[in-house]
């Protein structure tokens, strides 16, 4: 087996999960496969999603995107499962779903005749259709390439050593690729092979690989315009109940965290803070004159943060959301309330992909 240790994996606690729970570095070929499916059987699991899903890379720190971004403040950083995170790699994953016996034999016999070193295993649907193999092709190189020379390289070992069956879907290295796992009805029928031999040459793959089309000046946001912050966060409180003491409480670092990330200047944070609990009742506003209960001297105060900054911002844009959803979800699929209109209009423009799942449902 090579012992190369330039081999990167990146884990993710489920297909849901677009955050890493692990990540691991200069591993061997043998380590990589023992870690992705290891000897000692697959990981038996009823629904495959709820699986641990790997991509062959280590990921940098960049700011979120997509709905990922709706979960942290405007312009967070950090890592995440998307094409604009991944680094290199020096191994592929292929899914083949449409193959049969035949073809697992001839694909498994090339490979061990080449003496490249690889890794089969069957994939969580194996065995659901009789005839059908349903099998993931983990196949290493000498050195990483980038992104792009990397989707090249996975195109030649697809036609060249693959019969060009593998799904390309998982051309992509951001693409998520499932550990050795079965249905507990299908465990008998898994099965894992690996192929002793060397990584594949990098350059004489690209070598084979047609030259790459010129890339598209990437688009570039326009900076945040100046209040952007303060609006998105005054929009979530509105959805928080001042009434509510604990809830009070939880706004107040909500707002300290905003400050701390840099979100918002410290007296915007305070005016904000001062505004929504003044939109409590009365009779809750009666105690503000006291120190402990005067929202001004409790955030002059400062209190400390007991959570990381960045796990209150999005604890707060998250509340807010799946307030705003519920309000929308008790009235559907009759007409909207005002507030429920209102709710949808908050969805629509700071959480687009909650509003697009419950304008399907409507």
């Amino acid at each position: 087996m090579a012992k190369h240790l330039i081999n990167d994996v990146t884990f993710f606690r489920s297909l849901y999960d677009t955050t890493p729970s692990a990540e691991y570095s200069g591993l061997s070929v043998g380590r990589t496969i023992d870690m992705i499916a290891p000897p000692d059987g697959p990981r038996i699991v009823a629904d495959k999603k709820q699986a641990p899903y790997v991509v062959p890379c280590l990921l940098a720190v960049r700011p979120y995107v997509n709905s990922t971004a709706e979960r942290f403040p405007v312009g967070a950083v950090g890592k995440q499962r998307s094409s604009a995170h991944v680094t290199e790699s020096a191994w592929f994953a292929f899914d083949l779903d449409d193959i049969n016996s035949e073809d697992e034999d001839k694909i498994n016999g090339r490979l061990k005749g080449k003496r490249v070193v690889f890794c089969a295993y069957s994939t969580h649907s194996h065995g659901q259709d009789a005839g059908k193999v349903r099998m993931r092709v983990l196949i290493f190189m000498g050195r990483k390439l980038g992104p792009t020379d990397w989707t090249r390289g996975w195109h030649v070992v697809n036609k060249h050593l693959l019969d060009s069956k593998g799904d390309p879907a998982t051309a992509k290295m951001s693409q998520a690729a499932g550990v050795w796992c079965a249905h507990p009805d299908r465990v008998s029928s898994s099965f894992r092979i690996v192929g002793r031999g060397q990584p594949l040459c990098a350059d004489e793959l690209l070598k084979l690989a047609p030259k790459p089309t010129p890339q598209k000046a990437k688009f570039v946001p326009p900076p945040t315009k100046p209040g952007a912050h303060r609006a998105r966060y005054g929009a979530a409180l509105h959805w928080l109940d001042a009434a509510d003491y604990q809830t009070w409480r939880g706004a107040l670092m909500y707002l300290r965290a905003a400050v701390e990330v840099g979100d918002l200047a410290d007296a915007e944070g305070r005016e904000l803070w001062l505004t929504w609990s003044a939109t409590a009742p009365a009779d809750r506003q009666a105690r503000n004159g006291q120190a402990q209960y005067s929202p001004g001297d409790m955030w002059d105060r400062k209190p400390k943060l007991t959570t990381a900054a960045s796990i209150l911002v999005a604890a707060l844009f998250k509340r807010a959301r799946d307030e705003a959803e519920r309000c929308v979800r008790l009235e559907l699929p009759s007409k909207l309330s005002t507030r429920a209109v209102e709710a949808a209009t908050y969805l629509r423009r700071f959480h687009p992909s909650t509003f697009e799942k419950l304008r399907s449902a409507a």
